[in-house]
């Protein structure tokens, strides 16, 4: 800290002030430490720092700080608090002592997955981290061919031949060497506006300090993957658009049902309804009986008005038995867990009434339950391990890299709420519900698709299915496959039906679905699926703060958010950063895009290069001021747009995080103006699909002539016209922007729109 002055010309690490100030340069330091330090590792387990001052020539003895580390994966980078300062008046020395919380103090191993931002919004991560094997990142930089990033999510890597270290979390390949970028030792962190980040740290030497990982994790209705953005000095930061990082909400369902608010996945416990279950926990057994009335003779009531469906007895000479719970078919979905509360028990120790809580996990088939704990307020607690706690899908990686480096990401594909289904010949009475990396989105109707396909036949006597998910999308013969296996039995009554889908690179059809080839002796089927999903991933980089999503074609302007007076961003209580997108701000110096607002320090200067890397928009301003931590670095801004569709209270600049080893910024900016809204161009007509992507015009657009006129000396269109999406430019028509239909008149105004694209009918 060089406020409190040095020893011998180098800074002190701590000391005490003379007076109390808010400002650092009004510090009055006295009692310096740091000229010696030391740090110890006790046989308890506890991390010791000493800071210790000059010895006093006297006495011999010094004045010091000791600053004990303790574990709390929470906290990152940690909290300080003082504890107390002991005084020797008569060697005249003072020992002042502070502890500090930190994830750093942590041995690396698996952390918690559910986080809570400052509003009280619930994030599960958990999802994520249960994939099979680990998530490869979406690479599109000049080196993405040559090296494969491997991460995951609150546990460490699986094995990966070459990735070295212990709960390793973040690990580069290359075609050479390979790299430890950071062990699982932090929960995830989240900020103000819902972002979600992700830090391990602690990798393998870089220079004189570490590699380490930074993924922020943005909610959005798809299955992203996580996309590498750029590599800060040693810290390789990545960003994933992902539903998974979105809120939790608790709902309570009735009839012993309720319904995954997330992903619209039901849950339903009546099967465990049938019985009463009976578990016994030392001198006690417990009765109870899920959405149901108990109908063992225990707790019996001459009250009609209580239905009891939980019991406590306790037998021999001083024996009872005791209501724990009335009937309840309320289930509740908390947090991605399913749990039971029977309340309305009997009193208990003159205060309380008994309950009943019964908690349901996943497991491959029902299990007996167990009995856990009595609380202190007399609530019995179970645990009940069963597979209609499962949640009805499977997911697996959906992004890979073929033999020449290219990446590939088929995320975009992924459905929660409804499925695709497969274009047919026309006047076929089968339908063919499919989705991509995941199992099937829940239907509605008497007779949906088993909740395990991945892809399920419709027509027939009942729905067949055609294939679970096993492993993610391949490449082989020049395309992206994707297969399903395991499915309903083969007429040989030997093999089971799969499903291969093939995907190719067609840029043009933004809104093709997969298409049935062939069903070889009703076992084995076929798909092709032409889509722009299948393409290599890559980049694009304007200069005039617009940018074009390469598969799509669409344009992203964010020149409305430009202009000198600019925003504001809170980074403490008191301090503001002031930034203006694409344009420098007229709070800071000449150039600078964004700058400290009590200090006007630059955090970078302004330029219009905007970015696009899977479904990301980025706005980097670098080369600002030096950075006090580290000589050679500056300050640098990282901005990330985000599509929230509707306007609200976080669409404006949120700081996510201030890097102060690296001196980088983090903003995260929720807009409309960062969303693509593709329009369907199918539609549903009885038994068939009609689909006209292939009618749309991908340069100019159809010409039409109105015959009714009687001027033939005008050989010009009267009309231009596209189907599903907007006119293309064309040179010396001049159709407003966004028309999908103008007229070209004789005389008067040039041009007028007649429409613009919203949804098929």
């Amino acid at each position: 800290m060089p406020v409190c002055g040095t020893f011998d010309g180098k800074p002190a690490s701590g000391c005490e002030a003379e007076i109390q100030t808010e400002e650092l340069k009004n510090l009055k330091p006295e009692r310096l430490v740091g000229l010696e330090k030391s740090l110890q590792l006790s046989t308890e387990g506890f991390i010791t720092l000493t800071y210790k001052g000059p010895l006093s020539p006297a006495t011999g003895t010094a004045d010091a700080f000791i600053i004990r580390f303790v574990c709390n994966d929470d906290f990152y980078p940690g909290t300080t608090k003082f504890l107390h300062q002991d005084i020797d008046s008569g060697l005249g020395i003072r020992n002042t002592f502070f502890e500090f919380e930190t994830a750093l103090a942590c041995v690396p191993s698996p952390v918690d997955c559910q986080v809570t931002d400052v509003a009280g919004n619930e994030y599960d991560l958990s999802g994520l981290s249960r994939v099979r094997k680990p998530w490869t990142a979406v690479d599109t930089s000049a080196d993405g061919r040559k090296r494969t990033f491997y991460l995951s999510v609150c546990n460490p890597l699986p094995y990966i031949p070459r990735c070295h270290g212990s709960a390793v979390g973040s690990c580069l390949v290359s075609e050479d060497n390979s790299w430890n970028l950071g062990v699982v030792q932090i929960s995830p962190q989240a900020a103000e506006n819902g972002s979600l980040s992700i830090v391990y740290v602690n990798g393998d030497k870089c220079g004189n300090q570490r590699f380490s990982t930074r993924i922020t994790l943005e909610c959005a209705q798809t299955s992203g993957s996580p996309t590498f953005q750029l590599l800060d000095d040693c810290e390789y930061v990545f960003v994933w658009r992902t539903v998974e990082a979105c809120p939790v909400i608790r709902v309570e369902g009735d009839n012993c049902e309720v319904k995954d608010p997330r992903h619209g996945n039901l849950y339903d416990l009546k099967p465990l309804a049938v019985n009463d279950t009976v578990v016994s926990a030392g001198e006690y057994t417990y009765y109870f009986r899920v959405c149901g009335k108990l109908s063992s003779e225990v707790c019996s009531t001459n009250d009609r008005s209580k239905v009891i469906s939980s019991c406590q007895e306790k037998r021999g000479p001083e024996g009872f038995q005791k209501v724990a719970g009335l009937l309840t078919q309320k289930l509740t979905y908390e947090n991605g867990l399913l749990k039971m509360n029977y309340t309305g028990g009997d009193t208990c120790h003159k205060v309380y009434q008994r309950s009943t809580t019964i908690f349901f996990y996943c497991d491959r088939s029902t299990q007996r339950p167990v009995f856990l704990r009595e609380t202190s307020d007399c609530s019995y607690l179970f645990e009940w391990r069963t597979q209609h706690a499962c949640a009805p899908f499977d997911l697996t990686e959906c992004s890979f890299k073929d033999e020449a480096g290219n990446t590939f990401d088929l995320s975009s594909l992924v459905r929660y709420s409804d499925n695709w289904e497969a274009v047919t010949r026309t006047g076929a009475t089968e339908h063919y519900l499919i989705n991509v990396c995941k199992s099937l989105s829940p239907q509605a109707g008497s007779e949906p698709c088993p909740p395990e396909a991945a892809a399920c036949l419709l027509g027939s006597s009942k729905p067949v299915n055609l294939g679970r998910v096993r492993e993610g999308p391949q490449w082989r013969d020049g395309a992206t496959v994707l297969k399903y296996v395991d499915g309903d039995l083969c007429p040989d009554q030997i093999r089971k039906k799969s499903t291969t889908i093939r995907f190719t690179c067609s840029e043009s059809q933004v809104n093709s679905r997969p298409m049935f080839i062939s069903a070889v002796e009703d076992c084995e089927y076929t798909f092709s699926w032409p889509t722009p999903a299948a393409c290599p991933v890559r980049s694009n980089v304007h200069d005039n703060c617009q940018v074009t999503n390469p598969a799509t074609g669409h344009l992203f302007d964010l020149s409305s958010l430009s202009g000198r007076a600019g925003h504001t961003a809170a980074y403490s209580e008191k301090g503001l950063v002031y930034i203006s997108v694409c344009d420098d701000n007229e709070n800071c110096s000449p150039g600078v895009g964004a700058c400290f607002g009590q200090t006007r320090i630059s955090v970078g200067k302004a330029n219009k290069r905007l970015t696009y890397v899977d479904q990301v928009l980025q706005l980097v301003y670098e080369d600002g001021s030096p950075c006090p931590s580290k000589s050679g670095l500056t300050y640098k801004s990282v901005i990330s747009f985000v599509c929230r569709p509707e306007a609200g209270p976080t669409n404006r600049p949120m700081l996510i995080s201030l890097d102060k080893q690296t001196c980088t910024l983090f903003f995260s900016w929720h807009t409309p103006l960062a969303c693509e809204q593709v329009t369907e161009c199918s539609v549903r007509n009885g038994s068939s699909i009609i689909d006209l992507s292939p009618l749309i015009h991908r340069t100019g657009g159809y010409e039409a002539y109105d015959e009714s006129e009687d001027d033939t000396s005008d050989t010009g269109p009267d009309f231009y016209i596209n189907i599903c999406q907007p006119l293309n430019p064309m040179h010396g028509v001049p159709c407003p922007a966004g028309a999908a239909v103008c007229k070209v008149p004789v005389d008067g105004p040039p041009i007028v729109s007649m429409g613009n694209t919203r949804q098929k009918q």
